[in-house]
């Protein structure tokens, strides 16, 4: 079998990457190749090289952890956060699954770290005793909720804030980490409200050790367990958010009740994708 991988974020590795290793672990002797020569094309939303596939001997298989639906006039099948199966063509897979290091590579560059399965419960950021108070880490507000709920929150005790509004953003997965570890909430709430659509950025803030302080919709116990972190969505109002922060940030008893708890019903797991994967790619 003859792969291609493109359209992805900078730095992708097309012979190191969840993709890649995710179907060698399904199948044998597969070969990564160009666009003209590939039986099986996996694209994402960064780009337009995958127009140029012919659609007569290339299957096409879309990749988006973004809230970016697929277009089944540009391909066969999709890998998205969709709840929709559109039929048995799509499979959900959402962003956060591939912060996980299923196949013992740590740094694949971009992501440059991801998690090992083993460590999401007990982990050295886990372990480590906060020192400050709350930190988000983003680019942008365009919902204008993120930059208020962390302005109120300072008007009770400093909050820390990342990323290209103020101008101190970095990459890295395990420098986040580091930042996200010694703080004790974490404002990590989505770009938008979609069904389904749950990134990166609860699973980071659980795995470090935080008091997530999130935003999502209403399917989060489709992948988390919902006790795990304060959502914006079942709160009023960021007031009544803020108000729930800090009487939990005075309450040792009651900060601890939620920090315990874990951040899946169940340990997550790649079969029911590798059946998908068997299903379209045979």
């Amino acid at each position: 079998m003859k792969i291609a991988i493109t359209d992805f974020w900078p730095d992708v590795d097309p012979e190191n990457n969840f993709f890649t290793n995710s179907i060698r672990a399904c199948f044998e002797n597969v070969k990564v190749t160009d666009i003209n020569n590939a039986d099986f094309l996996i694209y994402s939303c960064f780009g337009n090289s995958h127009c140029h596939a012919d659609r007569s001997k290339t299957k096409k298989i879309y990749y988006t952890g973004e809230a970016i639906p697929p277009n089944f006039s540009q391909c066969d099948y999709s890998l998205t956060f969709d709840i929709d199966d559109y039929g048995g063509k799509n499979f959900r897979l959402p962003l956060w699954m591939l912060q996980i290091d299923w196949f013992n590579r740590v740094n694949y560059g971009n992501p440059e770290f991801v998690l090992p399965l083993n460590k999401i419960t007990s982990n050295r950021y886990i372990e480590h005793k906060p020192s400050k108070f709350c930190v988000g880490v983003f680019n942008q507000d365009k919902l204008n909720n993120r930059i208020p709920f962390m302005q109120k929150l300072n008007q009770y005790k400093p909050v820390t804030v990342y990323g290209k509004l103020t101008k101190n953003w970095f990459y890295g997965e395990s420098q986040k980490y580091e930042i996200l570890a010694d703080h004790k909430f974490t404002m990590c709430f989505e770009n938008g409200i979609y069904p389904g659509y749950h990134t990166e950025k609860l699973f980071h803030a659980k795995t470090a050790g935080c008091l997530p302080v999130y935003w999502s919709d209403h399917n989060l116990a489709l992948d988390f367990n919902t006790d795990c972190c304060l959502n914006l969505y079942d709160y009023e109002s960021l007031d009544h958010l803020v108000e729930k922060v800090i009487e939990l940030d005075n309450s040792d008893t009651l900060y601890n009740e939620f920090v315990k708890q874990p951040l899946f019903n169940k340990e997550p797991s790649l079969d029911e994708y590798y059946e998908f994967l068997k299903k379209v790619m045979k």
